[in-house]
């Protein structure tokens, strides 16, 4: 195959990034880029998810104005003429700074103080910019030797000279949820460049306007996202999205996003109902509950929002004496999901309690874990007696709560293999929130667990190896992408020659084999190929029975169409990503030879590009491909004499040679990255186990390490390996029962 046979190429969609380590393999003739009908090549660069996550790599910790003191109070209709309190002021927000270093919250992580509605009452200038009340509810003030101006600048200038954040809020829509014209949308760039010279480093965006308004959220939010990436001062500044209800397209959008309705509320007037039982154990077991139905569109710099933690507020429906128990729940509940800790209640009113249980150092660090994996429930022996299991960056390790939601005392065990732990090592256990270490168990652990309260625990064991039968009969080799740093979702070819998918959520697979049909009478021939590009987002690729390439993608929480991208395809496909916005094929040509076809962003390169193969030009099988850095590609493929090769692009070219790795492999490779300079090779032997071998950071593996295999210690046809986060693995094949068999493990 040479250059000159390729089809032209046609403005492709923009495509976002893939999480770095999605693994594929595939072979293939000439085709077609991959496209979205009807869709031509933007003419500015899409929005960087990798700068978005970046502002809020860990979920944000902070304080919040709005249940403590609520927004105006209004003396009728809403209107600012009617406004007859205005509860958030200079003075009691600079208290609530004071206080979160005084009393220890700002040295514990709660860094950002966060206003909310009630800060404009949507008035503007001739040129449509923010005017506040600078007489009254932000004048200027003096603190010691220096004078801070009148207006939000001044405000943001003392809270960053006490060595914190500062957040502010504003609506979608035109109009706010005081339904007075408190929103940005038709001035969203003006504000939030306002915003950015001001000095805030976080926005709230709620959708109370954009609701009455009947804006498309996902549009709107896009909008708003691309202000905040683009602002005038270049400033880096956190994204919270306010929907109270979960949309496919907010891992893509902000860094945080609600995902169920306030836990608590304010007066019908705006005024705070801080302590008068508003905040009810039914609201945080909804939020909590909800948190919970989609774990793996989190991540570093994006996370599910459940609301603020409203510790020591009194509660409805329970005695005043487990007030201090749920707090510690929910705080315990909350890290275990990795969500945002903003605290709801006033900071300066905070009991010497309620301080200690935000500030457990040990509790926090599971919500700041680096791996940003969001725990999830694993069992319920019995009703409202629950296990959660978290799993944290360092290999063997896991938070696990014990929750107990009833009124009344009771046992609740926890089996270490339902976390991802042997049953059959010791397990060394830590109480977080006694701060004690407790006796090593093996197998599982039990203990009493006091009404309404949470037992939490840091285990520390061996990581299961052990081959996962998730059933199914499959025709083919399986394909698997990883859309989060604990979460996976495996392709297979079913019997009746159709596409089927089923999801892992860190501890298990979920529900049935669900079938996503195919491009050609409802089938297609070979293996699928899959990708995650972002949290949420997935893309398929098979190769139809009239040998022509398709693609599906799933977006928005649905399916679209099967799309027929030409081509004349002898074999699976394959993609990788180098960074945002970019996408490269590779295929395996008529001459033997391997080719490549890259999206930059705006338009697919012209031509293929002939990279050649390790064995006079010429390879055999199908190729691997993975991205582990920006600007970096590993490929691996099988020469003609059974070998493994390597070959790696970085420093904008493709090093000279192959690199052989030896062995003696009798089917196509998979590779898989755990990081910047780590790669990890899978083949399959020729006494039909699975093998690996490893670049380290410095040389490869000198020997090559057998894994067995799922049936007999061996397996069929083509592994597919992908990286979840970490150093953390997994692998999956077809067993030579036809199963799909899943395998995790730890990348050295």
């Amino acid at each position: 195959m040479s250059s000159a046979s390729c089809p032209p190429t046609t403005p492709g969609r923009h495509r976002r990034p893939r999480t770095a380590g999605v693994v594929t393999a595939a072979l293939a003739l000439c085709v077609a880029p991959v496209l979205t009908a009807g869709t031509a090549a933007a003419a500015t660069t899409p929005d960087s998810l990798s700068k978005l996550y970046a502002a809020s790599p860990k979920p944000t910790m902070g304080w919040n104005s709005w249940y403590g003191y609520g927004g105006f109070q209004f003396s009728g209709a809403h209107t600012v003429a009617n406004i007859t309190a205005r509860n958030i002021n200079s003075t009691k927000i600079r208290a609530e700074a004071d206080a979160l270093v005084s009393k220890g919250l700002k040295t514990a992580g709660y860094d950002t103080v966060w206003l909310d509605e009630g800060w404009w009452d949507g008035s503007r200038d001739a040129n449509s910019h923010i005017t506040v009340d600078t007489t009254n509810q932000w004048p200027s003030f003096t603190v010691g030797t220096k004078t801070y101006s009148a207006g939000m600048k001044g405000l943001a200038d003392y809270i960053h000279d006490k060595g914190l954040k500062a957040g502010i809020y504003t609506d979608a829509g035109s109009t706010g949820c005081s339904s007075l014209n408190d929103g940005s949308y038709d001035n969203k760039q003006k504000d939030i460049d306002d915003f950015a010279a001001w000095g805030y480093d976080a926005v709230k965006i709620d959708f109370c306007g954009g609701l009455a308004e009947g804006r498309d959220p996902a549009t709107t939010y896009a909008a708003y996202r691309h202000a905040i990436l683009n602002n005038a001062s270049g400033r880096t500044m956190a994204f919270n999205l306010c929907r109270w209800q979960y949309g496919s397209y907010m891992p893509v959008t902000a860094n945080s996003w609600r995902t169920d309705l306030d836990i608590a509320s304010v007066n019908a007037d705006g005024s705070s109902t801080s302590g008068d039982g508003n905040f009810t154990l039914a609201k945080m077991l909804r939020n909590l509950d909800t948190n919970a139905n989609t774990p793996s569109v989190a991540g570093p710099g994006h996370f599910n929002d459940p609301d603020y933690l409203l510790t020591g507020h009194d509660l409805d429906g329970v005695t005043t004496t487990s007030t201090d128990a749920i707090s510690r729940s929910q705080v315990s509940m909350w890290a275990m999901m990795n969500a945002p800790l903003i605290i709801g209640t006033k900071a300066s009113t905070l009991s010497a309690a309620s301080v200690a249980t935000l500030t457990n150092g040990e509790v926090i660090a599971v919500d700041q874990d680096s791996l940003g994996a969001q725990g999830v429930k694993v069992s319920e022996p019995s009703t409202g007696l629950q296990v959660w299991s978290k799993r944290l960056a360092t290999s063997g390790t896991r938070a696990i709560a014990l929750f107990n939601r009833t009124g009344t005392a009771a046992n609740i065990t926890v089996n270490f293999a339902d976390t991802g732990l042997t049953s059959t090592d010791a397990v060394t256990l830590r109480d977080l929130w006694s701060k004690t270490d407790l006796p090593s168990k093996t197998g599982s652990y039990t203990t009493s667990v006091p009404a309404y309260s949470t037992v939490m625990l840091k285990a520390t064991g061996t990581e299961s190896s052990a081959w996962t039968d998730i059933d199914g009969t499959q025709s083919t080799s399986p394909a698997i992408a990883s859309g989060g740093p604990d979460s996976a979702d495996a392709f297979v070819r079913g019997t009746d020659g159709a596409l089927y998918q089923k999801t892992w959520n860190g501890h298990s697979w979920t529900g049935a084999w669900a079938n996503l049909g195919g491009p050609t009478g409802g089938t297609f021939t070979g293996t699928p190929a899959a990708v995650s590009d972002a949290p949420g987002q997935i893309d398929v690729a098979v190769r139809g029975t009239d040998n022509h390439l398709w693609h599906r993608a799933y977006r928005s929480g649905s399916w679209g169409s099967w799309e027929d991208l030409g081509g004349t395809i002898a074999d699976s496909p394959a993609i990788s990503s180098q960074h945002d916005n970019q996408l490269d094929v590779f295929v395996r040509g008529t001459d033997g030879a391997l080719y490549q076809k890259s999206w930059d962003g705006t338009a697919w390169s012209s031509n293929w590009a002939n990279l050649g193969g390790p064995s006079s030009g010429t390879f055999t099988g199908a190729p691997a491909a993975v991205s582990n850095a920006s600007g970096r590609i590993d490929l691996a493929v099988r020469g003609t004499d059974n070998q493994l090769y390597h070959r790696a692009y970085y420093g904008g070219s493709w090093q000279a040679g192959w690199e052989s790795l030896g062995g003696s492999i009798t089917d196509s490779p998979a590779i898989a990255s755990t990081g910047a300079n780590r790669w990890n090779v899978f083949v399959h032997g020729t006494d039909g186990a699975l093998y690996q071998k490893n670049w380290n950071g410095s040389a490869w593996d000198s020997n090559w390490t057998s894994l067995g295999g799922p049936t007999s210690s061996t397996f069929s046809g083509t592994p597919s390996a992908v990286s979840i986060g970490g150093s953390r693995l997994l692998v999956n094949v077809r067993g030579t029962d036809d199963h799909n068999y899943l395998k995790g493990m730890t990348s050295s």
